[in-house]
């Protein structure tokens, strides 16, 4: 980035140090204040990126969150299985449950019909 000083310092410093003596001068100054602003660009920009990735999640950051979450979901379908055959044994245990006291409803029902206790007086001899 080449930095130009207006014609009219050239001129001042022409009037003092002479026309080679202006131009010697003047080429100083440009080339320092062009290092002087590429210094200030290059920092500034440096500083500016450093500020926008300190909230930006790097590849790296990424990984580590992905295996965290794929090693979470592992988990999370372990319990998931677990609950399920928890869940399906007393599902059978209700299942067994509600046949016995189907059976057991059908026995009552039996027994309280007046026929089937006439049955099972003349059986048993009451």
């Amino acid at each position: 980035m080449a930095v130009t000083l207006p014609i009219e310092v050239y001129e001042i410093f022409e009037k003092g140090f002479g026309k080679e003596s202006a131009k010697t001068v003047i080429k100083s100054l440009e080339q320092v204040i062009d290092t002087q602003v590429e210094d200030k660009w290059y920092r500034t920009k440096t500083e500016l990126k450093e500020e926008l990735l300190k909230d930006v999640a790097t590849k790296a950051d990424l990984e580590v969150l992905k295996r965290d979450l794929e090693a979470r979901i592992g988990e999370l379908a372990g319990k998931q299985e677990r609950d399920k055959i928890e869940l399906l044994g007393k599902l059978d245990r209700l299942n067994l449950t509600l046949k016995y006291l189907i059976v057991l409803m059908v026995l009552a029902l039996t027994l309280m019909n007046p026929v089937v206790a006439e049955i099972l007086k003349s059986l048993l001899k009451l």
